[in-house]
């Protein structure tokens, strides 16, 4: 089941609401119109309790110049029912024009001012992210408010990503299979609709490539810009184990990676992404076979994964740091030029 979130406000500020909403159903969220405007017979408060509360996540007013002035508000929202409502679900009272709230919303859960109209990401995050803690008060299908987002994604783009890595080196496969992936047991509240949305857009972001199906059905790949950001956004102790991988290639002289998983205990998936990334950075070429890949150190800066810092960054062509000189005897040192 999707979480909806109600928003109330009045018609003047119907740009920003649009604009709002969309970025809440970027998040996953369904926004609720119905409640937008309403007739001269019906009472906000009446139809919140008798049909929204069973699938609402939470409960936004925005609070502007254009709604003040309305007496139905300050009636159907007054100290009373903002308690009544907040028994249920957490209301957020969302500022704009630097107005301020009457007493009753200023007790609301959270009261958030928006600066610019047309600058609300923080205020929409926000809001998402009071809506999850909500819905699922025990941690909901594997969402993590803590976890850190990958850059250009949103969260829910981060975790889909993250998902489908974790499936991955799970299977020891290169395909994403999202039926297994995603079971409904845990993402059924996603729709088919916003799963395919999010694709698309993490997709545009050149992190997985889509394939369509003639039948409707789809499969994708993780592409390895998308495994490089998952692995060093959610890979426990990626940089170490660079830096052992290193090791292992350099001081137990192993450069297959069949025989490389099996040393470090890692999923050849994974050492199969270290080594492409490897590649691409110009440490290290590589033989393929149909079974294997055997890997040929190609550069000085392959070394500074071992002699380094685990926590640095890689950084593509860096030298690493030169070894002692040997000491020799006057008698057979040589002078250089």
């Amino acid at each position: 089941m999707r979480a909806t979130i109600f928003l109330i406000h009045d018609k003047m500020d119907d740009q920003f609401i649009h604009a709002f909403a969309d970025r809440l159903a970027s998040r996953g969220f369904d926004t609720d119109a119905d409640y937008w405007g309403l007739g001269p017979d019906e009472s906000l408060v009446d139809k919140i309790f008798g049909e929204g509360l069973r699938r609402c996540a939470a409960f936004v007013v925005v609070v502007s110049r254009a709604s003040l002035p309305q007496q139905w508000l300050k009636a159907e929202l007054d100290e009373v029912n903002v308690r009544r409502i907040q028994d249920h679900v957490p209301i957020i009272t969302l500022l704009l024009d630097d107005c301020i709230p009457s007493k009753a919303l200023g007790s609301a859960t959270v009261v958030e001012a928006v600066a610019d109209r047309h600058s609300f990401d923080s205020s929409a995050a926000l809001v998402g992210d009071i809506a999850y803690k909500s819905m699922y008060p025990t941690g909901g299908p594997g969402f993590d408010e803590s976890l850190p987002i990958i850059e250009g994604l949103n969260r829910m783009q981060s975790m889909i990503i993250k998902q489908a890595c974790e499936y991955l080196l799970e299977r020891e496969t290169d395909t994403v299979n999202p039926d297994r992936a995603f079971p409904v047991e845990t993402w059924g509240w996603l729709s088919e609709e916003e799963m395919a949305r999010n694709l698309a857009e993490v997709e545009q972001a050149q992190f997985i490539k889509v394939n369509r199906f003639l039948t409707g059905g789809y499969n994708f790949v993780v592409l390895h810009n998308g495994f490089e950001a998952f692995c060093n956004t959610y890979l426990e102790n990626y940089r170490g184990i660079l830096k052992q991988f290193a090791g292992t290639v350099l001081n137990d002289g192993i450069y297959d990676n069949n025989l490389l998983a099996s040393t470090l205990k890692q999923p050849l998936r994974l050492i199969n992404h270290i080594i492409d990334e490897l590649q691409q950075r110009g440490m290290i070429r590589t033989n393929r076979f149909i079974d294997s890949i055997k890997v040929q150190v190609s550069s000085q800066s392959f070394r500074r994964l071992l002699w380094g810092d685990s926590d640095e960054p890689l950084e593509e062509g860096a030298a690493a740091p030169a070894p002692a000189k040997p000491t020799k005897s006057p008698a057979k040192s040589s002078k250089r030029k």
